[in-house]
């Protein structure tokens, strides 16, 4: 039996030094998230990035298209 393991990231929307919201994705991996991550920032401008955490571990940060 095979079973799919996938990770809780939390994924803060930023603008200025202020989280504005906070996303919930469950992935398979980091990959995985930073490209949810990216599509969902493109498809809500306005923030200029998102810090990316998998339980105390920071991941990443991914800026939107206007700051990339």
């Amino acid at each position: 039996m095979e079973v799919d393991v996938v990770a809780t990231y939390r994924c803060f929307l930023v603008r200025g030094e202020r989280i504005r919201s906070v996303q919930i994705f469950e992935c398979a991996d980091d990959a995985e998230v930073s490209l949810k991550a990216a599509a969902f920032l493109t498809a809500n401008p306005g923030h200029q990035g998102m810090e990316i955490w998998q339980a105390g571990r920071f991941v990443v940060r991914v800026p939107s298209r206007s700051e990339a």
